[in-house]
């Protein structure tokens, strides 16, 4: 991995970290969610998605899982490697490696979820705190 390389990981990284903790919205890229966005999100995916108060998501910026990962590649390079877990998945399909070479910044995918790995063991994340079965 090249200097210029390790500085952008870095970056992913500490921007990724800077967003724990915001609010899970099933279908949030990185927006701040208005009435409007959460209705459309609503309508697309249905109410079940979204059981908290609405004044709990409005004015706040909103991710699921992969629209954390969408998000911070698309803010700090650019580059738009997918909307949903699925297209990350398909898109970085021909980067794939093995599990001893993972580096820093490389996005881990399981059925349905994508995480970040942020090297030594530990990953970041959005994820549902909701109990099972509204979290998922």
């Amino acid at each position: 991995m090249t200097e210029e390389d390790k500085e952008v990981v870095n970056k992913v990284i500490e921007l990724a970290e800077e967003k724990i903790g915001f609010q899970y919205v099933w279908g949030g890229k990185g927006e701040i969610m208005t009435g409007e966005r959460l209705d459309e999100l609503i309508g697309y995916y249905g109410e079940s998605y979204y059981p908290l108060k609405r004044e709990t998501y409005i004015g706040n910026q909103a991710f699921d899982c992969s629209g954390l990962t969408y998000w911070i590649y698309k803010e700090l390079t650019g580059v738009e490697i997918g909307y949903s877990t699925y297209d990350q998945e398909e898109t970085l399909q021909g980067y794939e490696v093995d599990k001893e070479d993972i580096q820093p910044g490389d996005l881990i995918f399981t059925p349905g979820h994508v995480v970040l790995y942020k090297g030594k063991g530990k990953i970041i994340n959005a994820y549902n705190k909701l109990p099972y079965p509204l979290g998922g």
